[in-house]
């Protein structure tokens, strides 16, 4: 097990509304998985992992701020998705992080982006058929190749492996949204000041 420092003091409430809290820690260096999809800075000073679930309510919560954060530190600071869908408690989660892969294999970083806002707007309908819609509304997609991957579970095997990677770290109560920023580690939706404090050391 890690050894574990408290980051934050834990939180069931914050400005944001529910969170799951926070815990510090100092794990080994969490690879970003190749050609994950990212956005902000092309040379960042930090990267920024987050782990999400598109079904997860306080993954939706905390997009509006992770955008403040970008248009804050846009020239400085990298933010990378993670799919870490909670399948016990998110029946749909895995097959949207699957949905969103096979987008962006076809339309490239800008088609996973668009779709990404679209699942978290759509957040209560995210059953295979509707992501087939979501897709299809996006123009471009390849329909037949989408369900394709969809019914293979084609991209299933790099979600999994990636998820192992981040539990291998051995923190306890890992959950949704989760946030590696450099080596400290924030769970829950958080307002833009707890993001601005934990990052600004890491560009002194």
């Amino acid at each position: 097990m890690l050894a574990r420092r408290t980051l934050l003091k834990l939180a069931l409430v914050t400005p944001l509304g529910a969170s799951l809290g926070a815990l510090g820690c100092t794990p080994r260096e969490l690879s970003v998985p190749p050609g994950a999809p990212g956005k902000g800075a092309k040379r960042p000073k930090l990267v920024i992992q987050e782990l999400g679930d598109f079904e997860c309510p306080f993954c939706a919560e905390v997009q509006p701020v992770l955008e403040e954060v970008l248009h804050h530190y846009g020239e400085q600071v990298k933010l990378v998705w993670r799919d870490y869908p909670l399948t016990r408690i998110h029946p749909h989660a895995m097959g949207a992080a699957e949905a969103a892969r096979e987008v962006r294999a076809q339309l490239g970083e800008a088609g996973f982006w668009r779709f990404h806002r679209v699942l978290f707007a759509r957040q209560g309908a995210l059953a295979r058929p509707q992501l087939e819609t979501y897709a299809e509304g996006l123009g471009g997609v390849d329909l037949d190749r989408f369900r394709t991957a969809m019914k293979q579970e084609a991209h299933r095997p790099a979600i999994l492996r990636e998820m192992a990677e981040v539990d291998s770290l051995g923190i306890d109560r890992v959950g949704t949204p989760g946030f590696f920023i450099g080596e400290d580690v924030l769970f829950g939706a958080h307002p833009f000041a707890t993001f601005r404090d934990l990052i600004q050391p890491h560009l002194s």
